[in-house]
């Protein structure tokens, strides 16, 4: 995906329901102006976090229009990691990556808009910056896939109020 000057890509897809068995792979590459704003979130919900077949990988690579690369986000878990993670807070099976690329002074801005939508989240979340201000990562676990939409939602409106007012 390329995204120009001035342009804001917010991209929510629906959380991937790891049935027994699946075996996931996504890889997107993004090229922006260093004037773009870009959010994606994805998910994905275990509906056996035991399911030693279970197989996810995403990666997101972003880079600038000269090529310079701004960062890459390797995510690769099997069936026992997975369940691992669900044993992260309670008995998580919903999990959501928040990937914020936007010029370095409005960072800020964000960041605190989205702290009152975390907070009030059933599950875990975490935010912290990318390497070189490049963005922000968040990184959410809940315990079934209606708390991980509600708490999409309130990250998507939190960033919209921001972004789009």
């Amino acid at each position: 995906m390329r995204v120009a000057a001035g342009a804001v890509l917010a991209l929510f897809a629906q959380p991937f329901a790891l049935l027994p068995g699946a075996a996931l792979r996504q890889e997107l590459a993004l090229t922006l102006h260093p004037n773009a704003t870009v959010v994606l979130c994805d998910g994905i919900c275990l509906r056996d976090p035991a399911d030693a077949g279970l197989s996810w990988q995403s990666v997101l690579t972003a880079e600038r229009e000269d090529g310079s690369k701004l960062f890459r986000d390797p995510q690769s878990l099997d069936g026992p990691a997975l369940a691992r993670l669900s044993e992260l807070h309670g008995d998580a099976r919903a999990f959501a990556s928040v990937s914020v690329l936007a010029p370095e002074p409005g960072l800020g801005f964000l960041e605190t808009a989205l702290r009152p939508a975390l907070a009030a989240l059933e599950g875990y979340a975490a935010c912290a910056p990318l390497r070189g201000g490049a963005g922000l990562a968040l990184r959410i676990a809940c315990p079934d896939r209606g708390a991980l939409n509600r708490a999409m939602a309130a990250v998507q409106t939190a960033l919209d109020r921001r972004l789009f007012s």
